[in-house]
């Protein structure tokens, strides 16, 4: 049966019996380009961390056809949940080192980025969170790839890359750039609580983290427009209003809305801003 993966080379095969020896050269031409293009795929790279680093990055390409110099490469990791971790990071080359020959990059983190980027508490977090390598050559050309981050601990439990057979040179193990930036996903994020009608404290909560507010309204309906990221913020906020499910997220039947600065903490705490609600005049 014909994969996906294989149809664009039958495509071609079929151009190529039709066209004849013209097309088959422009055929053969756009095959290498879409296949012997830059490719970039973490690899186990068989260091200790005190050596250096077990994960590594193999960055491919036909080094015959196409005359490449990679001068950066840029890792960014995002946690799609409610206090999930963003990881932005890069490692660049000088010009007279912008690498000519696909290579297998040791990445030198530093223990805390190395957890974040490997370490996970269920099966879930793997799901919502994603790796996006860049690789950019001097004369400004960019591939970036989309890696989930269960199949950057996958590549982990491999036997190391052998770079001899791909034809790769090892690199020393690399630090990152000094610019590097690891933050919260929501640091923006407001807590709100429900007070009574008495006067509004002058001190802050007892824990020193929510924004005591008084409601003059009651919520009347909820609702979720669609671009839910299911990062569970909602959930967490008002367990009994709101569900994640695997892909989206739902209000809850017969959800009880009496609970107003829970349900307004998580509308103003969602990321991506789809949760909405009526309001009803308090009443008397």
């Amino acid at each position: 049966m014909l994969t996906f993966e294989l149809l664009p080379l039958a495509l071609i095969v079929s151009v190529i019996i039709i066209g004849g020896p013209l097309t088959a050269i422009i055929a053969v031409r756009v095959f290498n380009y879409w296949y012997g293009n830059i490719r970039v795929n973490p690899v186990a790279t068989g260091l200790a961390e005190d050596q250096g680093s077990p994960l590594g990055l193999l960055v491919t390409w036909d080094n015959e056809s196409f005359d490449y110099k990679i001068s950066r490469i840029r890792l960014e990791y995002t946690e799609l949940f409610r206090g999930g971790i963003s990881l932005a990071t890069s490692f660049t080359f000088e010009d007279k080192q912008a690498k000519k020959r696909s290579f297998v990059l040791p990445l030198k983190l530093i223990p805390n980025e190395l957890k974040i980027l490997t370490a996970f508490q269920d099966e879930r977090e793997l799901k919502r969170s994603q790796l996006i390598f860049e690789v950019e050559a001097t004369d400004g050309r960019t591939v970036r790839k989309r890696v989930s981050k269960k199949a950057l601990i996958a590549a982990l439990t491999k036997t190391p890359v052998d770079a001899a057979k791909l034809e790769a040179d090892v690199l020393a193990p690399k630090e990152a750039d000094t610019w590097s930036v690891a933050a919260r996903i929501f640091p923006w994020r407001k807590v709100v609580e429900v007070v009574s009608d008495a006067p509004k404290s002058k001190g802050p909560s007892a824990g020193g983290s929510a924004v005591a507010q008084i409601f003059d309204f009651i919520i009347s309906k909820v609702w979720i427009e669609p671009g839910c990221i299911v990062c569970d913020a909602c959930e967490n906020e008002a367990p009994d209003v709101f569900q994640v499910l695997a892909d989206t997220c739902i209000v809850r039947d017969n959800a009880p809305l009496v609970n107003t600065g829970s349900i307004v903490a998580a509308a103003e705490g969602c990321p991506v801003d789809v949760i909405k609600y009526d309001r009803a005049p308090k009443p008397a």
